[in-house]
């Protein structure tokens, strides 16, 4: 685990006894019943629980000079007022791009009359590799970048012993800048589970990948407070919704002694507070379909060139689409498709679409041309060149350059003596169509080249440019399942 950022509160912070006050142990035991009877609390029906929920949804600044400027914390903000208060929710109606604070809460954790000595809480998220994404039927939910807003560098003793502010920011923390914003105890706030005592409290994120953690622990036992309602605050994560997002996310806690764990002691050997119950954060858009907006994938892939030896009926005529979606029903008609070949303007028509889960098959009335592109387009794809894929057919170009020599001898070879998770597609080798791509096929190749038995000569044989030269394919870079 990388070093826990911390803050050791001053033992002068702490709470001042009266002159003749009871011994502390008792009386803080005394004024907890007193309070624990005021609020109706039963240590015995508690269920001890971890809550994260949204509590700013889009902040921003209120009053000053930045009024509507995007913010998390107050000192973001001109006026000291950073905006955007929800009632804390498990369950948040948001749009892509948003911004969402969340804090962690504790309740109940004193079904047997215990006090809180400790506290970590641990999520399915990652700092590593500029942040991990929760992933949903869309998009992404990830970390924001924000930087810690100071006035002067006591307000960044949090993050690091070495932190210091600098323009209004903190810096020195090489760790989580930027997202010192986004990852914080917040400890003088008035909920604080832990208040004005002698404490270590701090977040990291840890060597585990999809892991963050915050962690506190009261220096002092008799400092360990028996739950009052109502529910204590921990820490605060701030989130940002991909500007592609649809569908629901989900915010998960990891449960266990050296995950999320509620704790009444510091001895290893000491049974923690629990069951603990975990209440995560579900984040659903407010348009909860997903439009099929993009080509993900295809097969034959994306400017594949079938190099095997034409034969009737067996060409290309059946293309199968995946798209960005879950459900491709919106993504069947017949009016959001063009079918073409290029160079040669061979008039193409479909004659079927079906659509099962994220899958749309079409299939072509006869087969796509010789020594030409076939590309097939998708109307409502956005951007709008994530909706085109092309496949070609030129018998023998086994290296895929749209040119047939003998060159391709050495990429059938390079095919057959690939291992099996990394073979050639099925249509780049199969020169005797057996189905395979074996040692045989390179006999078949030859024949080709030299135009023996009963093969045209496909040597030179070229997929031509508009002008001379050869024609790469159309659609290169176009889907991220393609070239």
């Amino acid at each position: 685990m990388q070093q826990l950022h911390s803050s050791a509160r001053s033992s002068a912070n702490a709470l001042k006894q009266p002159e003749f006050a009871l011994p502390r142990r008792i009386a803080r035991l005394v004024a907890s019943l007193a309070l624990a009877v005021a609020t109706t609390v039963t240590y015995g029906q508690q269920h001890p629980t971890i809550s994260l929920q949204a509590v700013k949804h889009n902040p921003t600044c209120v009053d000053g000079d930045d009024d509507g400027a995007p913010c998390i914390h107050d000192c973001d903000c001109d006026s000291g007022v950073c905006g955007g208060n929800i009632d804390p929710t498990n369950d948040l109606i948001a749009n892509p791009g948003d911004v969402i604070v969340a804090d962690f809460f504790a309740r109940e954790w004193s079904p047997l009359g215990e006090g809180l000595r400790s506290w970590q809480v641990e999520t399915a998220l990652s700092l590593s590799g500029g942040g991990e994404d929760i992933a949903g039927d869309r998009g992404t939910l990830r970390v924001l970048e924000w930087p810690r807003c100071c006035r002067t560098s006591a307000d960044c003793s949090l993050l690091s012993p070495t932190a210091r502010c600098v323009a209004g920011a903190c810096q020195d923390v090489p760790e989580l800048f930027p997202y010192a914003g986004s990852l914080f105890i917040d400890s003088e706030r008035e909920d604080y589970v832990f208040p004005g005592v002698p404490q270590i409290a701090g977040h990291t994120n840890v060597e585990t990948p999809g892991v963050i953690r915050w962690a506190a622990v009261v220096f002092n036992p008799d400092d360990s407070p028996i739950y009052v309602p109502p529910q204590k605050y921990l820490a605060t994560i701030a989130l940002v919704v991909s500007d592609d997002s649809c569908g629901t996310f989900a915010v998960t806690m990891v449960l266990g002694i050296s995950g999320t764990s509620l704790r009444p002691s510091l001895d290893p050997d000491s049974t923690p507070i629990g069951p603990v119950a975990l209440e995560n954060l579900t984040v659903t858009m407010a348009s909860p379909e997903c439009p099929c907006t993009q080509i993900i994938a295809s097969d034959p892939p994306n400017c594949a060139i079938d190099a095997r030896p034409p034969a009737t009926g067996a060409g290309w005529n059946t293309f199968d689409l995946t798209y960005n979606c879950p459900d491709t029903t919106g993504a069947a008609g017949f009016e959001q498709y063009s079918v073409g070949s290029i160079p040669r303007a061979i008039p193409l028509t479909i004659g079927s679409i079906r659509s099962s889960g994220d899958h749309v098959s079409i299939e072509l009335v006869g087969e796509s041309p010789l020594e030409s592109w076939t590309c097939i387009a998708f109307s409502d794809a956005v951007p709008a060149n994530s909706g085109r894929v092309c496949f070609a057919r030129l018998p023998g170009d086994v290296d895929q350059n749209s040119t047939t020599d003998p060159n391709d001898i050495a990429g059938l070879i390079d095919c057959v003596r690939r291992p099996t998770n990394d073979q050639c597609h099925i249509s780049q080798c199969d020169m005797n169509r057996t189905d395979l791509c074996t040692p045989s096929d390179l006999l078949t190749l030859i024949d080709m080249l030299n135009g023996a038995g009963d093969f045209s000569e496909w040597n030179g044989a070229t997929i031509p440019g508009p002008l001379s030269g050869t024609l790469a394919c159309p659609s290169a870079g176009e889907i991220r399942g393609g070239q």
